[in-house]
């Protein structure tokens, strides 16, 4: 058993690192544009995505995946698995993504709702009516603030996805531990 562990744990870490940094990369700054612009149509489509994201399991979101980009469009291959944990190509983009979509909808509704209210704040509209720059202000008070939820679940959610890899890795025949 430890070899069998020893042999697929890289490679459903790896997988979870690279679908976390799906949810960050894209999860964030949607949920920070959709709080900049409430009421937006940006806003809108962001949480219309949020909630899909949501809503559909991974299993599929990696089936559909499947189908429209790698058969049907012939974009990315689904074989195969890199050997090495530094080595990347265009095999790991499909199932670090199906994976990634339900933090990447959980952080963007977290910093959405965390900007939305933060901006309320009496700290900011004081910041503004001293004068500072928008940027300043949604830079250093506003985003500085609402990132705390973020980061406090960014570890939960690490975990949730690392030991909740296995039926995307099933889907796409990754040998990893699943």
């Amino acid at each position: 058993v430890n070899d069998i562990i020893k042999d697929g744990f890289p490679k459903s870490l790896k997988l979870g690192i690279l679908a976390f940094l799906w949810a960050v990369v894209l999860g964030i700054p949607l949920g920070v544009l959709a709080a900049l612009k409430p009421n937006s149509i940006f806003d809108y489509f962001a949480m219309f995505f949020s909630t899909i994201g949501f809503a559909l399991p991974s299993f599929f979101v990696a089936t559909l995946l499947i189908y429209y980009v790698a058969l049907k469009w012939g974009l990315v291959p689904t074989n195969g698995w890199p050997q090495g944990f530094f080595q990347f190509d265009d095999r790991i983009i499909l199932p670090s993504f199906a994976l990634g979509l339900f933090p990447m909808a959980y952080f963007a509704r977290l910093v959405r709702g965390s900007m939305l209210e933060t901006m309320q704040q009496d700290y900011v509209r004081t910041a503004r009516a001293k004068g500072l720059p928008y940027r300043r202000v949604v830079g250093l008070h506003v985003l500085r603030n609402s990132l705390i939820p973020a980061v406090t679940a960014t570890a939960p959610l690490l975990g949730l996805i690392i030991t909740g890899t296995f039926i995307i890795e099933i889907i796409f025949s990754i040998p990893g531990i699943g």
